[in-house]
């Protein structure tokens, strides 16, 4: 005997948004929330390769802004695998996030996107505390592990990605507390086995804390 589908939070929509509602497709989806999406907030750090795509396709399912981090340039062999770049001869030397915020806004005006032309450990660490969830799209293990200890220290949700010729890593941790434990690790917990002392090092390095003005030691309670 077949179990009947409980339809009940299934939102009917109508004929007419077929073709007139740019997101009916996604809408469609049991569970989706439309609104969530487009109130939502994206920090992603690093925009070549994977941060392009990253946007891309946030921006066409229409997330409400995005904070977008690299301090990076255009080469022209970045060209072949970055969506949101162009073939033009003058985009050479230009900025990476302001590349990506003009083409990204050509794809969806209502986009609002912060741009941070800064390393990473040189931005404004208010920048966190303002966004839904941290996408780390970057080449390097130092700002990988600075991502991730701001994201677990204000408890916002971190995907880590990395590509390597055929191979693809991708991380998702979700950090949350209930009392004084916690009820995850960090990307640091699957790394360091396999490190070295340099993340140990790095990891349980403290930082100031905007809100209190004290020093703030990194590590999450496995490490402390």
């Amino acid at each position: 005997m077949t179990e009947k589908k409980d339809n009940s939070d299934i939102e009917i929509l109508s004929f007419e948004s077929i073709d007139s509602d740019k997101y009916d497709r996604q809408k469609r989806i049991t569970g989706w929330d439309q609104s969530k999406v487009s109130n939502a907030t994206v920090m992603v750090i690093g925009v070549g390769a994977t941060g392009n795509e990253l946007v891309k396709n946030l921006t066409l399912t229409g997330i409400g802004k995005f904070i977008i981090i690299d301090y990076d340039i255009i080469e022209k062999s970045n060209l072949n695998r970055c969506v949101l770049f162009n073939m033009k001869d003058d985009i050479e030397g230009k900025y990476k996030v302001d590349v990506v915020k003009e083409s990204a806004t050509i794809l969806n005006p209502d986009l609002e996107i912060v741009v941070c032309k800064n390393k990473l450990n040189d931005i404004d660490k208010n920048l966190y505390k303002q966004s839904d969830v941290i996408c780390s799209c970057v080449d390097n293990i130092e700002a990988r592990l600075e991502a991730n200890n701001y994201a677990h220290y204000y408890g916002i949700p971190f995907i880590d990605s990395g590509i390597d010729e055929y191979f693809v890593a991708l991380s998702s941790l979700h950090h949350f507390r209930i009392a004084r434990y916690d009820l995850n690790s960090c990307i640091f917990c699957f790394r360091s086995h396999r490190s070295g002392d340099f993340l140990q090092v790095f990891h349980r390095e403290s930082f100031l804390d905007n809100k209190s003005g004290r020093q703030v030691n990194r590590a999450c309670a496995s490490h402390t």
